[in-house]
């Protein structure tokens, strides 16, 4: 399962590179999982953000996890408001 699940990180990464990608690290014996982001010091202070790195990366734990069902339901409600392009980040 593991060297499986890798290789679905390793192709969404691909997918979000460039923009907010999740992030994994897993070993023999833990994982952690944590978003990708640089300091953004340009936005300090302005009340915005964009937690989809965050929340794939919180996917990527429930799957690992074996929440599968949890984690499916996450990642479709994040392209969901992606789709519906409501509420995205400027």
């Amino acid at each position: 399962m593991r060297a499986a699940m890798r290789f679905l990180m390793v192709r969404r990464i691909r997918w979000w590179t460039g923009a907010l990608p999740p992030s994994a690290c897993i070993g023999d014996d833990y994982a952690y999982f944590e978003p990708v982001h640089g300091t953004a010091p340009d936005l300090t202070g302005k009340n915005i953000i964009n937690p989809t790195a965050m929340l794939l990366s919180a996917k990527w734990m429930l799957d690992y996890l074996g929440f599968t069902e949890a984690a499916e339901r996450l990642e479709k409600a994040v392209y969901q408001v992606y789709a519906e392009g409501k509420r995205l980040t400027q």
